[in-house]
């Protein structure tokens, strides 16, 4: 089999990411000094919901018992080992949950500390406050307080103190920004980062500077750039945003299909870039409409100078005597852009979703009065010897949605679709490319078996890039918990399954089989198997398809892929940061 992204030590960088935030915490609750009035007001009325069980203090459910129905409990601890056949609502206490614990509904917990999720089966969402909930008591009913601001009576002045201002901060930040990549090498954000909160809002600066190591951080107006951000809240904590942004940054072309810590570990270790690149210098203003923790509305404007950029030489740890995949040729000119970005995401959890929707859409028009266009084939646009007016419009699309079927399955689905809508041609900073294990891991990354529909005609130019002005890529998978069980005796009992060592993985082991599909394309009077008309989408036979399995074990996964549609083309190894999507 061959390699086609063995992103090696992957596991260093995920359990860094997983560690910041072990539960699924918005982490701007983290740093409040209560709950949300709305939020109180939705755990009161969970807690006040009919229960088969509800108790004030200490609770334990044993291995063997069963209750079918909600379980709600004040001040707690609360500790369950057997089944609850509804959902768990605790509140001002803590929740553990014993290996082989099962809860076929949701999960709340409010001012406490919430353990065993990983080893326990949840059929539902889970929310986890670490504030407590300030209420009063009406029979067996919870009323919460319209204030929820906590105070806690043995604290220090000091403690206090540092509880109100950590919203309102100033401090010098180092940090790396992006991935490590064959055009910067590594490159390091520095500079002042100021955060005030007021009675009507809040108020944050970031000033970066940026320095590229890939010339052994030598000062040149190659190696140096700039990230400028201040940004006004209003009302509610990010209800309404407004912000601008001065910038001198490099960019990824396509950037949905891997994560950043993927291409950056690929590109140090292995000396293989799975991205291309470009320089933008410019500025632009934004404003951010949030309704609630899931929805956001980003309208903007932005007016930026887009440059190519060559391959560069960057330390690698391994094959440092190869040389590096070109970086492809760009178009360079001024554009002009305004867009609109919507997301919503409603996944129990960032890292590991059970349940839930993720969905970013964003609409692009672009204009420039000069752009030089780079070389490339015939048939995918006519040459140009002298700069050109350009003008476009681009919409894409990443839909996923995440389905928990059983309490040990779950059936998740991916959309991806984007490209040319109105206007002129798109410039090649806006284009697609499929294959390799970000989209149809069946297929090698940039190594198409034939100049086919994966590139757009990109196999005749340095660098393979995408040049398809149009894509779409569906990808589903399902998932079951993997389990292993061991024992002198041979046989199974389930009444004598204590007795046995059993490794039972639920979350943290899972076995992966998928089916993916896809294919991208030019717009303008068909031509064969590459060229369609506005209006018109290719044939599903036509679509480059794959199958696959492996194995997840959350923070890193193994898996294979072989082509469906080009029977010929050998299997494909590859590794992957926490799930596949």
């Amino acid at each position: 089999m061959r390699s086609t992204a063995f992103l090696a030590l992957v596991s260093l960088l995920a359990v860094h990411a997983h560690a910041q935030e072990p539960d699924s915490v918005p982490a701007q609750r983290n740093r409040a000094t209560g709950l949300d009035v709305e939020v109180a007001q939705d755990i009161a009325a969970l807690y006040n919901q009919p229960a088969a069980m509800r108790v004030s203090g200490r609770l334990d459910i044993a291995a063997t018992q069963i209750v079918n129905g909600n379980v709600a409990v004040l001040r707690g601890p609360v500790s369950i080992g057997g089944r609850v056949a509804g959902s768990v609502i605790v509140v001002n206490g803590d929740l553990t949950l014993a290996p082989g614990a099962r809860i076929d509904g949701a999960v709340f917990i409010v001012g406490g500390y919430f353990e065993g999720r990983e080893r326990a089966t949840i059929g539902g969402p889970i929310r986890h406050y670490r504030e407590p909930l300030r209420f009063r008591e009406e029979d067996e009913r919870i009323i919460a307080e319209t204030d929820q601001t906590v105070f806690d009576e043995d604290e220090s002045w000091v403690t206090r103190w540092r509880r109100r201002r950590r919203d309102s901060d100033s401090k010098l930040s180092l940090m790396t920004g992006g991935s490590y990549n064959r055009v910067e090498g590594l490159a390091v954000h520095g500079g002042p980062s100021v955060r005030r909160t007021t009675s009507w809002g809040d108020v944050r600066v970031n000033a970066y500077g940026i320095l590229r190591t890939v010339d052994h951080w030598e000062w040149t107006s190659r190696n140096v750039g700039h990230d400028v951000t201040a940004q006004v809240g209003l009302g509610r904590p990010g209800t309404v945003a407004i912000g601008a942004r001065a910038f001198d940054i490099v960019s990824p072309v396509e950037a949905w299909q891997l994560r950043d810590a993927e291409v950056g570990l690929a590109s140090f270790f292995l000396h293989r870039d799975y991205r291309d690149y470009w320089a933008r210098h410019g500025g632009s203003a934004y404003l951010v409409l949030r309704g609630g923790e899931t929805f956001s509305f980003t309208p903007a404007y932005s007016e930026e100078r887009w440059s190519a950029l060559p391959e560069r030489d960057p330390f690698t740890l391994f094959r440092g005597g190869q040389q590096w995949r070109p970086n492809p040729v760009a178009d360079e000119g001024r554009f002009r852009l305004t867009s609109a970005r919507v997301a919503y995401d409603t996944r129990t959890d960032v890292d590991d979703p059970s349940s839930g929707w993720h969905v970013v859409a964003d609409v692009e028009h672009g204009r420039s009065a000069a752009v030089r266009l780079a070389p490339t084939p015939v048939v995918v646009r006519a040459p140009a010897s002298e700069p050109v007016g350009v003008q476009y419009t681009r919409v894409f699309l990443d839909a996923r949605r995440y389905n928990r079927v059983s309490p040990d399955g779950q059936l998740n689905l991916r959309l991806v679709a984007g490209g040319w809508v109105d206007g002129d041609e798109l410039p090649l900073q806006r284009r697609f490319a499929l294959g390799g294990a970000g989209s149809l891991p069946g297929y090698d990354f940039r190594r198409p078996p034939s100049k086919d529909v994966l590139l757009c005609g990109g196999v005749d130019v340095p660098g393979r890039p995408g040049l398809c002005e149009r894509m779409v890529v569906a990808q589903i998978e399902y998932r079951g918990a993997l389990a292993f069980r061991f024992s002198s005796e041979g046989g199974f009992d389930e009444e004598e399954d204590k007795r046995w060592w059993r490794l039972n993985y639920s979350r943290k082991g899972e076995w992966v089989v998928f089916f993916d599909a896809g294919r991208g394309w030019l717009v303008g009077p068909r031509s064969g198997d590459l060229q369609y008309g506005r209006g018109t989408l290719p044939g599903l036979s036509t679509f480059r398809t794959d199958v696959g399995a492996g194995l997840d074990f959350e923070l890193i996964g193994f898996f294979v892929a072989k082509s469906v549609s080009d029977a010929k083309i050998p299997a494909n190894f590859f590794i992957r940061l926490r799930h596949r999507f």
